[in-house]
């Protein structure tokens, strides 16, 4: 569980994001970045929106829970998810990678 970092404000997730797909999905780790496919494009914070709205989903939080730390205009984020433990998320995300 290096992917994460829990903070007195939540967990840290790294993401590297590809917009423009086919669907929605998570893809597992690389290079310690969770990689995720989402389906809007990268205008008006469109992609931002999704990626938050389908982890939220994913993570069975609501989207409050959710906020983007860094990145907002780039592939690779930071996401702090609150509500939930490292733990708990590696579990979520092993068993919903494609």
């Amino acid at each position: 569980m290096d992917h994460f970092k829990e903070t007195k404000d939540g967990v840290i997730l790294p993401i590297k994001v590809t917009p423009k797909s086919h669907r929605n999905e998570i893809m597992g780790w690389e290079n310690d970045e969770l990689k995720v496919r989402i389906t809007a494009a990268p205008e008006k914070g469109n992609a931002n929106e999704t990626l938050l709205s389908f982890l939220a989903d994913a993570f069975k939080l609501p989207k409050s829970r959710l906020s983007l730390l860094a990145g907002k205009t780039s592939r690779h984020k930071r996401i702090c998810i609150q509500g939930k433990r490292s733990e708990d998320l590696e579990k979520l995300i092993m068993g919903i990678q494609t």
